[in-house]
């Protein structure tokens, strides 16, 4: 055989290998289309993460992984409290780019990047699980057209409100577990056996640097994952529980650099911590196929399928899947709380959003019932190698393909239906949602950040922005992006879990964080004139009557020398 033959047959094999990755891949720049080619979403958080990432950026260039930035409330640790990993990303592709990339082309190819990787690495974690890749495909399938809400993950969590650090810890999560399914039944050879634990050990890494859901996520897995593979199988419950705590151990190293510290700091991280519904509120939307919202139904009921085959027929890997992703389903519910009382256990379980465990179940339950269709089609298969050709053979061939085929199709189908009538694939490519009024905007806010960065720039003391729109708006937050100066965000801001946050708009407020402009979308009034307007942007000007420092109960005087705590790191006063 030629060279020229066996190159054609190798990248056939590749390619019919890699058909389902393609597919899967297609199919989400598809949806995500036009972020890949550097186009940023600008709806909801994604203005706050890409102003995280070039803060990030900043202190990266100073030398510093993490440290006290003062670009946000009063002041606030940048990069210890909220997980780093998805602007270290950004940061990334910034410093590969030599700077050519500004921040909203990087943030867009990190975000495309994400995107699809949440829904691809199904078709690795269905391979590691011995299944076919198809099950993976239909796995990736169901979570790219997966409709979400709040709290819940899907297209509306995910692109939408523009949470997406957590289904990448996620991915990296339900890889990890996969690939430590696949180590455990390895034989232990030398350093072979250390080399393979390389791979999961960093997917662990990145999924406790990418959200701190995967703590507990994993705290729950890891065990489920021990007993499944352990009891009763010929590698024994011990070597086994030893091998992935080895695993786990490593990646926890990996990670300690910023695990440790955020425990060490844990009373500094404010409480958002919510509960959710009832489990029986819960198994009553299961009986109507839905164990989220906007679930299509026929996905759904193929997911009860999918358990059910996995419990009775699947390998172990697929009986722990159906079983994790069912527990992770139930942690999300009042009654999990409450029956074990976990705040009595440690008082970080008070800070926790308990709805988004579902985000943390669906990449299983998708995967469970990949794993029926493909099962019931493949002993279909069997029945046919075997070479039994009688009527009751043939009808109990055609039952199973019939049933796989069918789950399959009625799956995709009402999982297309729902995605289509909840808007999966409309990506926001503007900051206001009314098209009339988007462009004028985009081009006023252009205008004031050329011009608050000529203010800020010319400064001769330490001030701040504020910015006054909606409470849950973040239209001007990635302004300190292109300003590079210090904001605060009048109303909640994500992105940022440091408990001393204000929100007040009262005038004390602003005096204490030196405020010196406020950033308003509405005219306060014929009393009030703004020092500048742009269009439906209203600046308006404050004396700061504040200083940095003063004296109390004596005579004397201060003159503050220097105030930058950001560039030059200090504050100089002299006292007379």
């Amino acid at each position: 055989m030629s060279r020229a033959r066996r190159a054609y047959l190798a990248s056939r094999r590749w390619l019919w290998r890699m058909l389902p990755a393609i597919t899967v891949g297609l199919v989400a720049l598809y949806l995500i289309w036009p972020v890949p080619k550097g186009q940023m979403p600008l709806s909801a958080d994604h203005n706050v993460h890409v102003a995280r990432a070039a803060m990030l950026y900043d202190k990266l260039m100073s030398g510093h992984l993490t440290g006290w930035s003062s670009n946000w409330f009063f002041g606030f640790p940048l990069g210890e409290l909220y997980p780093p990993m998805g602007d270290y990303a950004v940061v990334l592709v910034r410093l590969l780019s030599f700077g050519a990339l500004d921040f909203g082309q990087c943030y867009a190819f990190v975000f495309a990047a994400v995107y699809v990787f949440q829904a691809v690495v199904m078709i690795r974690v269905s391979r590691c699980a011995g299944m076919h890749p198809v099950a993976g495909m239909l796995a990736g399938l169901l979570i790219l057209y997966d409709a979400g809400v709040l709290r819940e993950g899907g297209w509306r969590y995910t692109v939408y409100y523009g949470v997406w650090l957590q289904p990448m810890a996620c991915a990296f999560l339900w890889w990890a577990l996969a690939e430590t399914n696949r180590l455990v039944r390895m034989p232990l050879e030398g350093t072979h056996w250390l080399r393979r634990a390389a791979l999961p050990a960093v997917l662990y890494a990145l999924a406790l640097l990418s959200h701190p859901i995967a703590l507990p996520t994993l705290a729950v897995a890891l065990t489920l994952l021990v007993l499944f593979l352990g009891v009763r199988s010929t590698a024994g419950l011990g070597p086994v529980t030893l091998r992935v705590g080895v695993v786990f151990g490593l990646g926890l190293l990996l990670s300690l650099w910023w695990i440790g510290p955020l425990f060490a700091n844990r009373h500094w991280i404010a409480t958002f911590g919510t509960l959710y519904s009832h489990l029986g509120t819960m198994l009553g939307r299961v009986l109507e196929g839905q164990f989220a919202r906007h679930m299509a139904s026929g996905v759904g009921y193929g997911i009860v399928v999918g358990l059910l085959w996995s419990w009775i027929r699947g390998n172990r890997f697929a009986k722990f899947t159906a079983t994790a992703s069912v527990v992770l389903w139930m942690m999300s519910t009042s009654d999990f709380f409450w029956l074990l009382r976990l705040d009595w256990i440690h008082e970080g379980f008070l800070h926790m959003q308990y709805q988004r465990f579902i985000i943390c179940a669906k990449p299983g339950l998708f995967l469970g019932a990949g794993f029926a269709v493909v099962g019931l089609v493949k002993a279909a298969w069997r029945t046919w190698e075997a070479g039994e050709r009688s009527r009751r053979a043939g009808i109990r061939m055609f039952a199973k393909f019939a049933a796989g085929t069918g789950v399959l199709v009625w799956m995709l189908s009402a999982a297309y239906a729902a995605a289509d009538k909840h808007g999966v694939g409309e990506v926001q490519l503007d900051k206001l949602t009314d098209k009339k009024r988007a462009d004028a905007f985009a081009k006023e806010l252009d205008q004031f950040c050329k011009w608050s960065k000529s203010v800020w720039d010319d400064r001769e003391e330490f001030f701040r922005f504020a910015y006054k729109t909606r409470r849950h708006s973040h239209v001007y937050m990635d302004a300190s992006v292109c300003n590079g100066a210090p904001a605060y965000k009048v109303g909640y801001m994500p992105g940022e879990v440091f408990v001393h946050r204000p929100e007040s708009a009262k005038p004390e407020i602003f005096q204490h964080l030196r405020v010196k402009y406020s950033v308003e979308g509405k005219r306060r009034g014929r009393s009030a004139k703004p020092v500048v307007t742009f269009g439906k942007i209203h600046v308006y000007e404050q004396k700061l009557e504040e200083g940095v420092a003063r004296i109390e109960g004596g005579a004397g005087e201060v003159e503050v020398l220097l105030e930058d705590p950001d560039v030059q790191e200090r504050v100089e006063i002299e006292v007379r």
